[in-house]
């Protein structure tokens, strides 16, 4: 049977909302202009939508709250030093991603994000730990990403042996992730395993010759083996 027009108008009358929404969207690019765009979305979701302007009005809102976040941890991540306003970044964009993973669950680089940002002193371990298991499998089909997502699994485990088994994994995922190499050979050097140290830290400067931190390490490590000329 047809939906009566009464009823079809009262199941959306967040649309116009929604068409504000797209149409700001369109040119968005500032933090408020992201702001904008989703203020409209949660307005037109509350007001109501039919079953699949309600999926779309989700789908925009997710993406949006998710380039909001992702612009707001660009000065923690992208800015050396990081922004010293960065633990209230670090909150604006957590409040963000909670919103984006209750809407859409399987967006693996929010889970990603949070995960990053759980790495950050006093950051959430455990949250952080959960995230990066969720982006490990929900980024299986973009190796650098997934590469990424073991490296900060890697970085949220207390135990060595585990480390490892995730540094590994992302050298697998993507051999040209030189954190994965650098980090690893630093677990290694912890351990005293002072070889398989330096070949990662060799893997590390053939791809980025001008890592001082790696030339540094492998200084050490071979200083440590009485290498003095090497």
């Amino acid at each position: 049977a047809a939906v009566p027009a009464a009823w079809a108008d009262d199941e959306n009358k967040g649309q116009a909302d929604l068409d504000k929404a797209i149409e700001l969207q369109v040119g968005a690019e500032s933090l408020s202009d992201l702001e904008n765009v989703a203020k409209q979305c949660e307005s037109a979701l509350q007001k109501g939508l039919d079953t699949e302007n309600q999926q779309f009005a989700k789908q925009l809102l997710s993406s949006t709250l998710y380039q909001h976040a992702n612009q707001l941890c660009l000065p923690i991540f992208e800015q050396s030093p990081p922004d010293r306003r960065w633990p209230l970044l670090r909150q604006f964009a957590m409040k963000d991603l909670d919103r984006v993973v209750e809407l859409d669950p399987n967006m693996g680089e929010a889970h990603l994000l949070i995960a990053r940002l759980a790495t950050l002193p006093q950051g959430d371990r455990n949250r952080g730990l959960e995230a990066a298991g969720k982006a490990v499998k929900l980024l299986q089909k973009d190796k650098r990403q997934l590469a990424t997502a073991f490296v900060i699994r890697a970085q949220l485990r207390d135990n060595a042996e585990d480390r490892l088994e995730d540094y590994g994994r992302a050298i697998d995922a993507d051999p040209s992730n030189t954190a994965a190499w650098q980090a690893r050979a630093l677990t290694f050097m912890a351990q005293g395993n002072l070889e398989k140290a330096i070949d990662d830290l060799n893997a590390t400067l053939e791809q980025n010759g001008d890592n001082i931190g790696a030339h540094l390490a492998l200084a050490e490590a071979l200083t440590n083996l009485e290498k003095y000329d090497e």
